[in-house]
C-alpha cells in the first residue's frame, strides 16, 4: 500500500512539473491557455504536498508576505466601494499571489526548475524569431495574420518585458559559463541575448523597459564587480542606448513622443499614453488621501474614477480600473497598511535572492524588474507581468533553497572568481595567463558583434526599402467643384495606391483664386482637418460626405474666373510600420461638363516620409 501510494506521489510530482513547464511555456502566447494550465497545475500538485512544508514556507517572509497581501484585500472587501461581485473579480491578482509559496515547496524538492526556466526561454524566442522575420520581411504580416510588424500577440509592454528578462537571463547565464571555462555556450547565449536586445531597441520599444535595462544592467554590474561595478553597467548601458539612438528611428519615436502626448495633455486636454498617466496619478493621491489608513477596498478603483469624472470633460472623464501604478493601485484599496504590505513583500524577494548565485539569481532580475515596472504600470495586477512575477520568484526561489544544491554562497560565485584570478593573472599574486582565454574570447565575440552589427545595418537598408515598395500611397485619384445654392463644394476622392492600408487619414482641403493681377489670395483652410476611416490598398474615399465650404464667399464671387481657382490638399496618414506619412496635391478645375460641374486637374503632387515623427492631429503646421 505505501509502494503504490510513493508511485502515486512520484507520478503526481511528475505531472505538477509537466504543469508548471507548459504553464511557463504558454505564458508568453496565451492567456487562455494559461489559464487553462495553472488549473491543472494546481490539481496535479495538491496530491504532492505535506502540511508541513507547506507551513515552513508560508511562515517565512518571502512566502508569508503574499498571503498577508491576499488576506488584507479579502478583509477589504467589507468596506469595498464597489459591489460584492466587482470585488470578487478585483481580487483574482490577490489569489495569484498565493501560488508564490506552493511554488517554492514545489521546486525546493524538484530537479526540473530549470526546465520550467527554459520551456520559457524557448517560448520566447519563438516569439523573437517571429516579431523579427515580420519586421525585417513585412510581406509576410497578412501571412501570418499580425496587426503590426513586430507585434506578434498581446502588447508591446508584454514583449518588451518578456524580451528584457530572457536577454538579462542570458546574459547572467553567459557569466556563469564562461567563468566555469564553457566557452562554448557563449556563442549561443551572448548572440541570443543581442538579439532580445535588439528587439527591444529597434522592434518593439516599450519606454518602462527602457529604464529597467539600465537598472538591471548597473544590477548585474554590481552582482560581477562590487559597488564599483554600478558605473560600469550604467555606462554600458549608456553606450548601447546611444548607439541604438542614432540607427533606430523607431526608438527616436517612441522616446520623442513623450513630449507630444505630453503638450496634448497639458495644452489641448487630450487623452494620451503620459498625459493619462499623469491625470490619474492626480486623482489617485486624492483618493489616498481621503481613505489613507486602509483604503477604499478592493474593487473600488474603477467606481472612485468615475464618480469623478462625472460633468468633467477631456482627459478628466477617461474612466479606468488600472491607475497604471501598483503603489497607487494598492494604496486606493488597501491604504497604506496595504503599500506596507506590498513593500515588505518585494523587500522579502530581493533578501531571498540576494546571496544566491548562480541561475537562481535570475529571480534577482524579475523582482527589480516588477518594481521598477510597477512604478510606471500595475505590473503585479497585469496577467501576464503578474504571473511571471509569481512564477519567477517561486520557480528559482524553490531552486535557491533546494537542499541538493549550493546557491548561497557569494564568495565562491564562479564570476567574481574568474575576474579574481584573471586580476591576478596580470598582478603576479595568482592564477595563470590560461585565465586570458576568456579575454581572447571576448574580443573575438567584440568582433563578431561589430560585424553582425553591420550586416544589421545592411538589413535595415533592405527592410526600408521593402517598407517603402510596400507602404500605403494616399493621393487624389479624381475630383470636381460644383456650385450648390451660391456656396462652391468640392468632391475629392482619395485613392491608396500602396499595397498595406493607410491609417487615420486626416485630410486639410483649401481653395485659392488667382486675381487678374496675378497674385494668389489668400488660401482658405479647414484648420481641424478631418479623421476618415482607413483605406485599403487600392480602396478610394470619398471625401464629398464632409461637404465643407472651402471656398470663402467672396473670394468665389471675384471675376477672375473658374480657370483661376486652385484646389490645395493635404493629406497626412500613417502606414502599417507606424510611420507618419504625407501627401499634397494642387489642381484646378477645368472646364465646366453638362452638369456644371469643373473636373480638378492635378499639375503638381508629392508624397513625403516623416520618419521618427509622431501622428499628431495638431494641424497643417505638422506638414514638412
Amino acid at each position: 500500500m505505501r509502494d503504490r501510494s510513493d508511485a502515486f506521489r512520484k507520478g503526481a510530482s511528475f505531472a505538477a512539473d509537466g504543469a508548471a513547464i507548459l504553464t511557463a511555456v504558454s505564458l508568453p502566447w496565451s492567456t487562455s491557455a494559461t489559464s487553462i494550465l495553472v488549473v491543472v497545475w494546481i490539481a496535479t500538485l495538491l496530491p504532492t504536498l505535506k502540511w508541513s512544508e507547506l507551513k515552513r514556507e508560508c511562515m517565512t517572509s518571502y512566502g508569508g508576505t503574499p498571503i498577508l497581501l491576499f488576506c488584507l484585500g479579502l478583509i477589504s472587501l467589507s468596506w469595498a466601494a464597489a459591489s460584492l461581485h466587482d470585488g470578487l473579480a478585483a481580487l483574482h491578482p490577490f489569489i495569484r499571489l498565493l501560488a508564490i509559496p506552493f511554488l517554492i515547496v514545489q521546486f525546493r524538492k524538484s530537479d526540473n526548475g530549470h526546465l520550467v526556466i527554459r520551456g520559457y526561454l524557448v517560448a520566447c524566442t519563438i516569439l523573437l524569431a517571429v516579431a523579427l522575420v515580420s519586421s525585417l520581411f513585412p510581406a509576410v504580416v497578412p501571412i501570418l495574420g499580425l496587426k503590426y510588424p513586430g507585434q506578434v500577440v498581446k502588447d508591446l509592454i508584454v514583449q518588451s518585458g518578456e524580451c528584457a528578462l530572457c536577454g538579462f537571463g542570458l546574459l547572467l547565464w553567459a557569466g556563469t559559463t564562461w567563468a566555469t571555462q564553457r566557452y562554448t555556450h557563449i556563442f549561443i547565449t551572448l548572440p541570443l541575448a543581442a538579439l532580445f536586445f535588439v528587439a527591444i531597441l529597434y522592434v518593439q520599444t516599450a519606454r518602462t523597459e527602457l529604464i529597467i535595462f539600465a537598472v538591471i544592467f548597473a544590477l548585474l554590474f554590481r552582482r560581477w564587480f562590487g559597488w564599483k561595478g554600478i558605473p560600469i553597467g550604467l555606462a554600458l548601458a549608456g553606450s548601447v542606448f546611444a548607439l541604438a539612438w542614432v540607427s533606430s528611428p523607431y526608438l527616436r519615436f517612441r522616446v520623442n513622443h513623450v513630449t507630444w502626448e505630453l503638450q496634448e495633455y497639458y495644452q489641448h486636454d487630450r487623452a494620451t499614453s503620459a498625459g493619462d498617466r499623469l491625470e490619474w496619478w492626480r486623482k489617485s493621491l486624492e483618493f489616498v488621501r481621503a481613505a489613507p489608513a486602509i483604503g477604499h477596498g478592493v474593487g473600488s478603483i474603477k467606481p472612485l474614477f468615475a464618480a469623478k469624472a462625472v460633468g468633467e470633460s477631456g482627459v478628466s472623464a477617461v474612466v479606468t480600473a488600472n491607475p497604471h501604478n501598483q503603489i497607487f493601485a494598492i494604496a486606493i484599496e488597501l491604504g497604506l497598511v496595504g503599500v506596507a504590505a506590498l513593500f515588505a513583500m518585494w523587500i522579502a524577494h530581493v533578501r531571498l535572492f540576494q546571496r544566491v548565485v548562480g541561475l537562481p539569481w535570475l529571480g534577482m532580475i524579475v523582482v527589480v524588474q516588477n518594481i521598477v515596472g510597477s512604478l510606471f504600470n500595475s505590473h503585479l495586477f497585469d496577467f501576464t507581468q503578474g504571473w511571471t512575477y509569481v512564477f519567477g520568484v517561486g520557480v528559482l526561489g524553490g531552486m535557491a533553497l533546494s537542499p541538493t544544491k549550493e546557491h548561497f554562497n557569494t564568495r565562491t560565485d564562479p564570476v567574481r572568481l574568474w575576474f579574481s584570478r584573471f586580476a591576478g593573472a596580470f598582478e603576479g599574486t595568482g592564477g595563470s595567463m590560461s585565465d586570458l582565454t576568456p579575454a581572447i574570447l571576448c574580443a573575438v565575440t567584440g568582433l563578431l558583434s561589430a560585424i553582425a552589427y553591420w550586416q544589421y545595418t545592411e538589413l535595415h537598408n533592405i527592410r526600408a526599402t521593402l517598407r517603402a515598395a510596400m507602404r500605403a500611397y494616399v493621393v487624389l485619384d479624381e475630383g470636381y467643384v460644383s456650385k450648390l445654392d451660391g456656396t462652391y463644394k468640392v468632391v475629392a476622392e482619395l485613392k491608396n495606391g500602396g499595397s498595406t492600408p493607410a491609417l487615420d487619414v486626416t485630410r486639410w482641403i483649401g481653395a485659392a483664386v488667382v486675381p487678374p493681377k496675378g497674385e494668389i489670395a489668400k488660401l482658405n483652410f479647414n484648420d481641424t482637418g478631418t479623421v476618415n476611416n482607413d483605406i485599403a490598398p487600392n480602396g478610394r474615399f470619398d471625401i464629398a460626405e464632409a461637404r465643407d465650404n472651402i471656398v470663402p464667399k467672396e473670394l468665389a464671387e471675384k471675376d477672375s474666373g473658374w480657370s483661376d481657382l486652385y484646389i490645395l490638399g493635404l493629406v497626412k496618414y500613417r502606414d502599417v510600420f507606424q510611420q507618419c506619412q504625407y501627401s499634397s496635391f494642387i489642381s484646378f478645375a477645368g472646364p465646366a461638363d453638362s452638369t456644371g460641374r469643373r473636373k480638378l486637374v492635378v499639375f503638381q503632387a508629392r508624397s513625403t516620409p516623416a520618419e521618427g515623427k509622431p501622428c499628431s492631429n495638431e494641424g497643417k503646421a505638422d506638414f514638412p
